[in-house]
């Protein structure tokens, strides 16, 4: 078999490239069905996504394709409601501009952490993640709640992470505004996810059905794996041993795995793979017989007496996900060799902390109960992140294979970055260009406060 650009994963990235293609194209995927993470699940009448997945983008271009294309204008135009739960009590999101309903000596310790960064800044630049936050928050925000919610959602010591790809992706409100959070109930919605779109039907899986409708069915191997790629020859092997040669190669499968898969990598570039870092995500997903038991979109905890880090309730994305006259719940659980989650019983866990919160009660029936788990989730941007990926990226782009989306660049993309990096590359692959350099200077940075 040959084609003239193989794409190796059918996720949002992969099927973006199929889509914008002018030349034969062909689409390996190891699973069942496409969509990598932005896929849907339906148990007795509920539809889960893996994780929360909403829309939103700064892109027109990506706008009008999600929206009019994908989509077909079929979607929810949602108002963000999201929030944060602390200390017994809900509070606005993003906690640093929201500390009104706080106690109040744990308000008054944000507030003098915050007013003494902006007065003494710091003179020397933040070595890591955990420094990026004192200097920028002050000591009582990064204490009470940043600090403790992100070690728990990356599963990683902050101290033990980068911060420079997060430090323009955080809303950082002026002394006044923090201040005026204190004293009222916040009024302004922070971040490009303020407001979000979200499919009528389907679930968030009607994204990648919508990419898949523009595609030719025929190109697209699912059930079909990667054992090995030979870039000399420029050829691509499969477990089955069907061998397939391609003109072009865009690959959006993990690094790591990628690494693994060409013959006779470099030293220097398997130790770089090595040094890589992922998270492992459990979701908890929760159907109960009784309707609208919260009309948030989603809450953070940071609290240690909550095994989750966030809930989400899916109805209220799309009433579509829930039977009538029940209601659904997602909790996300982190996991990794800082923060072992295995062998505990998650489900009972979180309907613990749930009833702990006030979002279920006592007699509240559950009709559906499961845990799924997310790996990779959350690429982490250890202190070595830069250096690593970059040290890959060099190598293959030596072997000219060009990789895109989340885990194939190995960047925190949201769904339209990832549909802009698949996009961009096979329009770079077309015109003749470096595909790094023009993806680097066309995406936007749209994640939020820690996890988009």
């Amino acid at each position: 078999m040959r084609t003239d650009t193989l794409i190796l994963g059918g996720g949002l990235a992969g099927l973006s490239a199929a889509y914008h293609s002018d030349r034969e194209y062909r689409i390996l995927e190891r699973e069942s069905r496409v969509g990598g993470l932005c896929r849907t699940n339906w148990y007795d009448g509920f539809g889960f996504d893996l994780s929360i997945h909403i829309l939103f983008t700064k892109q027109p271009e990506l706008a009008r394709l999600i929206c009019d294309e994908l989509l077909a204008g079929r979607y929810h135009d949602h108002t963000r409601s999201s929030w944060v739960y602390s200390h017994g009590r809900y509070t606005g999101y993003p906690f640093q501009s929201s500390l009104y309903g706080l106690p109040v000596d744990v308000a008054t310790d944000c507030l003098l952490g915050l007013i003494e960064a902006h007065r003494t800044p710091p003179t020397e630049t933040p070595a890591n993640f955990a420094e990026w936050a004192r200097a920028t928050f002050g000591d009582g925000i990064a204490k009470h709640f940043f600090l403790p919610y992100n070690e728990r959602v990356w599963a990683t010591p902050p101290e033990q992470m980068d911060y420079r790809w997060i430090a323009d992706r955080v809303a950082i409100p002026d002394l006044a505004t923090t201040v005026r959070g204190a004293l009222e109930p916040p009024t302004i919605r922070w971040g490009p996810n303020s407001s979000f779109w979200y499919p009528e039907e389907g679930g968030i899986e009607a994204l990648p059905r919508g990419l898949m409708a523009g595609l030719d069915p025929e190109r697209v191997e699912l059930e079909t794996e990667v054992a090995s790629i030979e870039p000399s020859r420029r050829t691509v092997t499969t477990t089955a041993g069907a061998t397939i040669e391609y003109d072009d190669l865009i690959s959006s499968l993990p690094l790591p795995v990628l690494v693994r898969m060409v013959a006779d990598a470099p030293e220097r570039v398997r130790e770089a793979a090595a040094q890589l870092r992922w998270n492992t995500v459990y979701t908890v997903m929760i159907g109960v017989r009784r309707e609208a038991i919260s009309d948030h979109h989603w809450v953070y905890f940071h609290e240690d007496q909550f095994t989750f880090h966030r809930i989400s309730f899916p109805m209220n994305f799309s009433p579509t996900l829930a039977p009538p006259g029940c209601s659904s719940i997602m909790a996300e659980i982190s996991h990794s060799a800082h923060r072992d989650m295995s062998g505990r019983d998650l489900v009972a866990e979180t309907i613990a902390g749930l009833q702990l919160a006030g979002v279920l009660r006592e007699k509240d029936e559950i009709v559906f109960a499961r845990v799924a788990p997310i790996a990779p989730a959350y690429v982490i941007y250890t202190l070595d992140h830069e250096s690593a990926v970059g040290t890959i990226l060099e190598w293959l782009q030596e072997l000219e294979i060009h990789t895109v989306g989340r885990f194939g660049e190995w960047q925190y993309f949201n769904m339209d970055q990832a549909i802009g990096s698949g996009r961009d590359a096979v329009r770079a692959l077309e015109d003749g260009r470096v595909i790094g350099l023009v993806a680097a200077e066309e995406l936007e940075v749209t994640a939020t406060l820690t996890s988009g």
